[in-house]
């Protein structure tokens, strides 16, 4: 279970950091870059096994009243575009996929922060084609964003400690960094620019045609063929932010580890096979590693849940076209991490 610490007082989580032990722990832990309270069963006293189920429960739960509300304000703004409910394997697919979601975020010791911003990047892909190219309007998309962000952080904020990184980032692991204001805005800006680019360069060659042929309920391509970096923008943007507090924030604050230093020890002569294929494979600081591990999350969740979201809830769209469609916003999601990896490599 996830290893934390409640900060007591300004620079007493800092000084934890510095401590072998504390470091040790999270070494191969895709939530590591801040250090967060002791354990989860200190925030609640929930039993272990109970924490998860119910983080489960209650995610599923205010997803279903959110869109429920959202369904009933809106007069079925985004139920227009979606196909039929009636498949239970669909459904079963859905929510299976909900779940396991869920689960990478608590067994891999992500915070509510984390959720918020995993579920903005692998959600947003599906409501951006419904605004652009199926007339649903930017309230009914954001407000289903929202819905989606809360209903995965809300429970995660309720049994899980926040990281320093994000709370507190003065307080965090390599702070000249993570609390900048100037870094924080560089790094978003970055981000957002790898995915408009990434967004714009499909809109501009192969995308128009996938969707012609592939998603037979579209409302219009104009602005496919009108696209240009204002219109990308306002999903670039918030994808740049989002990827900037997934990626970047827990990449810049992951402290040096004692096993850092064994990596410029390590004699290939000396080693056996298989401590020379790991070293090969995975021989990564363990910054290096917290960015790998991330930018690889984001970028697969991305790629199904779009592809889910565009096969399994939009209507009249081919398998086909909704491979091609994830493939562009995972690439954007890679492009990204490599770039934000670039950034705070130092």
């Amino acid at each position: 279970m996830v290893e934390l610490r409640p900060r007591t007082a300004k620079g007493t989580v800092a000084s934890r950091a510095n401590d072998p032990t504390v470091r040790k722990s999270a070494d191969d832990d895709i939530a590591d870059g801040s250090t967060r309270a002791d354990t989860a069963a200190q925030v609640t006293k929930l039993p272990t096994p109970l924490q998860f189920p119910i983080v489960t429960v209650l995610s599923l739960a205010l997803s279903s009243l959110g869109y429920a509300l959202l369904g009933a304000v809106t007069q079925g703004d985004l139920a227009a575009v979606a196909r039929s409910t009636d498949d239970l394997q669909d459904v079963a697919i859905l929510t299976g996929w909900r779940i396991l979601v869920l689960g990478i975020g608590w067994f891999g010791k992500l915070d509510s922060y984390d959720l918020a911003a995993l579920n903005i990047l692998s959600h947003g892909p599906c409501l951006y084609l419904l605004v652009t190219f199926y007339g649903v309007s930017a309230t009914s998309a954001l407000s289903a964003l929202v819905i989606d962000a809360l209903a995965t952080s809300i429970p995660f904020q309720l049994l899980r400690p926040v990281a320093s990184a994000h709370t507190a980032p003065e307080d965090a692991p390599n702070q000249e960094i993570v609390a900048d204001p100037a870094i924080q805005v560089y790094t978003a800006s970055l981000s957002a620019v790898i995915y408009g680019a990434t967004l714009l360069g499909a809109l501009k060659t192969f995308l128009p045609r996938v969707l012609v042929i592939h998603f037979s309920t579209i409302k219009t391509l104009i602005p496919a063929y009108n696209a240009t970096w204002v219109t990308v923008a306002p999903a670039a943007v918030l994808a740049g932010f989002t990827a900037r507090v997934f990626v970047f924030t827990p990449f810049a604050a992951t402290p040096k580890k004692a096993e850092d230093a064994k990596l410029s020890e390590f004699d290939p002569a000396a080693a056996t096979l298989s401590e020379t294929a790991a070293y090969n494979l995975w021989g990564y600081t363990a910054k290096a590693k917290v960015g790998i591990l991330r930018t690889v999350v984001v970028a697969v969740v991305t790629y199904v849940d779009t592809y889910l979201q565009c096969t399994k809830v939009v209507d009249g769209v081919e398998s086909e076209g909704a491979r091609v469609y994830a493939m562009v916003w995972a690439a954007a999601a890679l492009f990204s991490g490599l770039g934000l990896g670039l950034v705070g490599r130092t």
